[in-house]
């Protein structure tokens, strides 16, 4: 129980060198988020910050020992295909930073657009992958109504659930793959033996 302790007292300052560049973070475990919100005329501005940032925070890491993974740093820009057009976002680089157009956050898959279609798909492709598992008429023989609902629930309507109010003010033709699985869920839960 001391590791954890003591790698928090560790980088402990950390948050104030990243709170004197005037961008946001969040820290989780060994992971930091740091972020930034910028005017669509400053685009170049919330660039140079995010850069100094980052440099800063690289010399921290390597006065302490510490190592930056840079092939799990990324940088994401939120907005418009029309701002990214604009700015040429897609193309900047802050330092070690690699520019992605979806990142993982906490097994949320964020898209520059938020449209959510890469996280609804892979969402859907893992339900879509479970589910003929338990369509299977031989499991069916040996599994009772009660027991398969407590399946289907625990495999596939908790993938759902999990973080589900990000699909908030979607489009329906965006959740629509969502709702295909959850009526597939309710079959195989409900139907008939």
């Amino acid at each position: 129980m001391l590791g954890p302790i003591l790698f928090i007292v560790y980088v402990e300052n950390a948050d104030d060198l990243l709170s004197s560049h005037n961008v946001s973070r969040n820290f989780f475990a060994d992971d930091t988020q740091v972020y930034t919100s910028v005017h669509p005329g400053d685009v170049s501005s919330g660039l140079q910050r995010l850069a100094a940032c980052v440099h800063d925070l690289l010399s921290w890491c390597a006065s302490r020992r510490l190592q930056l993974n840079a092939a799990e740093t990324e940088l994401i820009w939120f907005g418009s295909r029309a701002l990214f057009a604009i700015h040429q976002l897609t193309q900047s680089r802050v330092c070690c930073c690699t520019t992605a157009d979806v990142i993982r956050d906490l097994g949320m898959l964020l898209d520059s657009e938020l449209t959510m279609k890469p996280h609804v798909n892979k969402l859907v492709s893992i339900c879509f992958y479970h589910l003929p598992i338990f369509a299977d008429r031989e499991l069916k023989h040996y599994v009772d109504c009660s027991v398969m609902q407590q399946l289907v629930l625990a495999f596939i309507l908790s993938c759902l659930d999990y973080c589900n109010s990000i699909l908030i003010d979607l489009p329906c033709s965006a959740i629509a793959p969502v709702q295909q699985v959850q009526n597939k869920a309710a079959q195989l839960g409900n139907g008939p033996r």
